[in-house]
């Protein structure tokens, strides 16, 4: 099996002989070539890269490598002899990476950290033993749209931080916006498939960042990749559409109910939303995070055992007027075999 830097390598060799305009492009070349990767592994390699896009004739545009800047060896070495030295023990919480080090050494620690210069790291605070390291977090990384609408092809690699959607009135922003729903379960009829399409594809890669979106996707069968990403594909035909996650289809249901813990969607009275009991029990348990999370389900497990246990108990607690016409019931029946004098 190709190993990562290979992969790595022959993105920027096809990059550079070809005009590669998406990821899903990108996707086909390398399984014909006999790579493992999945449109989710691309998207991730893309940013590891640091790959651009950059406009061609007729209004089309491609992947480009950035200008590389190659890290001193010497540099490299010094850096990770001083982790090699000085590190003792690491631990993960959400997206902060705690370092522990020999006393004394985490400046030195963190400043190797920055030299190696890692992408995924916005930066490190160091004391006297202990390192805090800020991983990057994303949730939405790429949109991928086709023959939707007015939209013949287009896709979105969104960055850490804000991202901002402009264009004139009718350039299709809220299309685009639009395909976000669409892709997550909203319901449609084939009447947003582009005039002369068979059929509007929607492509949506997200990473999680959280417990309870692993445990949903879990319950369903279905797993992440290796670096948490999960892709969700939506293809819209005339009478009917086919959802899917990580390959798998699922239903409309199953979609909806995934992406109610994977993004949010804010509109102008969505502040209407804080008048739901629901919302507002919502947001509490949020806010509470993982550790009640596992108390309410716990306690949810509870309550559902005990309503099962009711259920069984009143079933099985007859009152005596019931149970004395079951008695006579039975005794009735009893002598009419009798009488029958079956042989």
């Amino acid at each position: 099996m190709a190993s990562r830097k290979n992969r790595l390598d022959r993105i920027l060799e096809i990059i550079a002989q070809n005009e590669i305009q998406t990821q899903g492009e990108l996707a086909d070349i390398l399984v014909q070539e006999g790579y493992n990767v999945t449109q989710a592994t691309v998207s991730r390699d893309i940013r590891k890269l640091r790959l651009q896009k950059t406009r061609i004739p007729g209004g089309r545009q491609k992947y480009i490598a950035p200008e590389r800047r190659e890290d001193s060896q010497e540099t490299v070495r010094r850096s990770l002899r001083v982790m090699k030295e000085g590190i003792v023990s690491m631990d993960q919480a959400q997206n902060i990476l705690v370092v522990k080090t020999v006393a004394g050494m985490a400046m030195a620690v963190a400043a190797a950290l920055d030299a190696l210069n890692f992408h995924e790291i916005v930066g490190c605070i160091a004391g006297d033993d202990t390192v805090e390291s800020f991983e990057r977090k994303a949730m939405l990384l790429n949109l991928h749209v086709r023959n939707l609408a007015l939209i013949e092809e287009e896709e979105i690699s969104f960055t850490d931080g804000l991202n901002i959607l402009t264009g004139e009135t009718g350039a299709g922003k809220s299309i685009l916006l639009g395909s976000v729903n669409l892709a997550l379960g909203a319901k449609t009829t084939g009447a947003v498939i582009r005039t002369g399409a068979e059929s509007a594809l929607i492509e949506m890669i997200f990473r999680l960042d959280n417990s309870h979106q692993r445990e949903k996707l879990a319950a369903m069968d279905l797993s992440p990749d290796e670096d948490d990403c999960v892709l969700i594909k939506r293809k819209i035909f005339p009478s009917r559409s086919v959802c899917s996650i990580q390959g798998e289809t699922v239903t409309q249901a199953q979609l909806r109910e995934m992406a109610q813990l994977l993004i949010d969607v804010y509109g102008q009275r969505e502040n209407q939303k804080l008048l739901r009991r629901e919302a507002q029990l919502g947001l509490i348990d949020d806010y509470a995070g993982d550790e009640a999370a596992q108390l309410l389900k716990n306690t949810r497990e509870a309550y559902h055992t005990l309503r099962t246990l009711t259920a069984e108990y009143e079933n099985t607690n007859l009152d005596a007027a019931q149970r004395q016409r079951e008695a006579d019931l039975l005794s009735y029946e009893v002598n009419e075999i009798e009488q029958a004098q079956l042989q």
